[in-house]
């Protein structure tokens, strides 16, 4: 089981969690090595020696590291520290988009707007996301918006 202040390698310690998923857990955890705050989506404790997991977690960072846009989350990879496997991202700490719910049509288009723009970046790479939902586009500090988890992400076949 996880908790805070515990350390998933020399380089992670966990600080609080920030969600649940279907394959896991995410936790607002310090990186030693950037010295900053980031994102890591932990495997569940029974998928954590599933290949076929483990795979689609290592698929889903392969994704989204080729694809450069300022309005798609960054991960910066893949880590395991026995009998962990997670990824680490960055760290959107305005939460998601949801928290703008009642919010006016000006303001629900400044943030979906650039999301458009970031799925049309990764259709242009050959990557369907799959999971469009609220709870997927994640809020800088600064409000910008950043699309997140590509875990059902479909890779197309591109043309010669």
């Amino acid at each position: 089981m996880l908790e805070s202040g515990q350390e998933l390698s020399a380089r992670f310690v966990l600080v609080r969690r920030l969600g649940t998923g279907g394959s896991g857990e995410v936790w607002l955890a310090q990186d030693r090595e950037r010295g900053c705050f980031v994102a890591l989506k932990i495997l569940r404790d029974d998928l954590m020696q599933d290949v076929a997991a483990i795979v689609a977690l290592q698929r889903e960072c392969e994704h989204v590291r080729m694809l450069d846009h300022p309005n798609i989350l960054r991960i910066d990879g893949l880590y395991r520290a026995a009998p962990y496997t997670w990824i680490a991202m960055d760290y959107a700490s305005g939460g998601d988009l949801s928290q703008l719910r009642g919010r006016s049509h000006v303001e629900i288009v400044r943030a979906t707007a650039p999301i458009a723009a970031a799925l049309a970046h990764a259709h242009r790479a050959g990557i369907v996301h799959r999971d469009v939902k609220p709870s997927n586009v994640m809020l800088a500090s600064d409000g910008s918006p950043r699309l997140a988890d590509f875990g059902m992400a479909l890779v197309m076949a591109t043309k010669p």
